[in-house]
């Protein structure tokens, strides 16, 4: 069982993350108001283009990045986010979920570039790979939620 408790970004819980982003002098890409992630309300991506190419089904829900503190990282926490992340969604009602972690072919990366995760994390969630996609060995993952 976890020591942490995992929570939607709201107007409520953006101090905590706005204090842990100030501690590390910001967050690449991180300004604009706290919200949920739902892709209706974040449909501007990196590589959309390619990322529309051959897409089946338009995705419900989208994983864009983890930030974790420099003191806790390679800890498990991103892990337990995602899993988090996941339980949210089904309370919510489910639906397909989609991210773009980075395949790093079991190579050792500094955790500091690794903004979607690995691959490997994802997969142990039930991820499913359907592509790459952009640059740096990223890959379009998607899974399928069920409503709780």
């Amino acid at each position: 069982m976890s020591e942490h408790v995992i929570k939607p970004l709201t107007p409520e819980t953006w101090p905590a993350f706005a204090a842990l982003a100030d501690k590390h002098n910001g967050v690449w890409a991180a300004a604009g108001a706290p919200g949920s992630t739902p892709t209706s309300r974040r449909a501007r991506i990196y590589y959309r283009k390619e990322h529309e190419e051959g897409l089946v089904e338009r995705a419900d829900y989208r994983i864009t990045c983890f930030f974790t503190d420099r003191d806790r990282r390679r800890s498990g926490l991103a892990s337990e986010a995602l899993a988090g992340a996941l339980d949210l969604i089904a309370q919510a009602g489910g639906g397909l979920v989609e991210s773009f972690p980075q395949d790093t072919g079991g190579a050792k990366k500094s955790a500091s570039f690794l903004f979607n995760a690995t691959r490997t994390i994802f997969e142990a969630a039930g991820f499913e790979a359907q592509r790459p996609i952009g640059k740096a060995d990223h890959v379009l993952m998607t899974k399928r939620v069920p409503p709780r």
